[in-house]
């Protein structure tokens, strides 16, 4: 089943790449290059929780972090 959730992530990725990149200008390559490293950050993000999905959040990193400073507020 994670891998066909897999597969489904990676074809609404590529659908949304497909659309988007065509309607990009050949000058914006700067665009094009942060179009890519989000779509990718997106698409791992989305990869890790469909193998993974009891990953905890950035909640419990800053409960963590500020749970010693509780006493002194």
């Amino acid at each position: 089943m994670n891998w066909l959730s897999l597969i489904g992530v990676s074809l609404v990725v590529l659908l949304l790449f497909l659309y988007e990149w065509s309607k990009m200008d050949h000058t914006q390559v700067k665009e094009k290059r942060t179009f890519i490293f989000l779509l990718a950050g997106v698409w791992l993000i989305a990869v890790m929780l469909i193998f993974f999905p009891d990953v905890s959040g950035p909640i419990d990193l800053i409960t963590f972090l500020f749970r010693p400073m509780e006493n002194f507020l």
